[in-house]
């Protein structure tokens, strides 16, 4: 904020402060949504063209993830001999800016698909249901529950584990099936409700990444001790440390 051109200890006041620790969730927040989104993005925009790509598309795809690595590379080992801290940040911040113009400028040629819906609706759907159901017998019959009878729509076979949910399919034969199956929050049909018995035999699973999660989350929240701890030079040569934890994160990324 120019009120200390020597970046000592005394000029970190309150509002360099509230800005960093502002910065930080905006970061993370930011990198969960790119990660998370970045690769169903790609799929969308190269989807239906596996036969049509040309070289030139493969040559403009080969140099865009060469331009990551190159401009990766570039920031890690360059950044760290700039001394002005505004530069540090203003550069990453004005190449975060231009990014995202070039982005935005090819809005309009980029492929756009209308949401199919969220399969958590899907799950919640079944976890209604079968309450609504809660005192229909289930049938010994797995035949008996409510499923699509038509080969081209994609189905999973019924399974015997965790029968509480197959009350979401059952059929009320008091009522008529057509009025049934347009309420899908009262009867679901056998796939639905397998994948939903997909999702929570899923949960253990995930529940033991959690683990790895930590590990890997180290080395991005304990940096600055590692970087006191780091011994930053390779023989004669001293390689900054940002480079040397850069390197060290994806050494430890790739061992999780």
């Amino acid at each position: 904020m120019g009120n200390c051109k020597e970046y000592s200890p005394e000029a970190i006041g309150e509002d360099q402060k509230i800005l960093f620790y502002v910065a930080m969730p905006l970061i993370a927040f930011g990198m969960g949504g790119h990660m998370t989104s970045w690769n169903i993005f790609m799929t969308e925009q190269f989807s239906g063209e596996e036969d049509n790509l040309d070289e030139g598309t493969f040559w403009r795809f080969f140099c865009s993830v060469l331009a990551v690595i190159i401009v990766t590379f570039v920031a890690v080992l360059g950044l760290p001999y700039v001394k002005p801290w505004s530069l540090r940040f203003g550069i990453p911040a004005i190449c975060t800016l231009v990014a995202t113009l070039l982005f935005l400028s090819g809005s309009c040629s980029y492929k756009y698909f209308k949401p199919m819906g969220s399969p958590l609706t899907v799950f919640f759907r079944v976890f209604v249901a079968a309450f609504s159901n809660l005192f229909y017998r289930t049938p010994k019959d797995s035949k008996q529950l409510f499923e699509i009878d038509n080969p081209q729509l994609y189905s999973v076979p019924h399974t015997r584990s965790l029968r509480c949910l197959d009350k979401a399919a059952i059929v009320i034969p008091t009522k008529p099936l057509e009025e049934q199956a347009k309420n899908t929050w009262r009867l679901c049909t056998v796939t639905e409700v397998e994948e939903t018995k997909t999702i929570i035999r899923m949960i253990p699973v995930w529940m033991t990444f959690i683990l790895c999660g930590v590990v890997s989350a180290i080395g991005f929240t304990y940096f600055i001790e590692q970087l006191d701890h780091l011994n930053p030079k390779v023989g004669r040569l001293k390689v900054p440390t940002v480079a040397l934890l850069w390197f060290y994160e994806q050494a430890q990324n790739q061992c999780v």
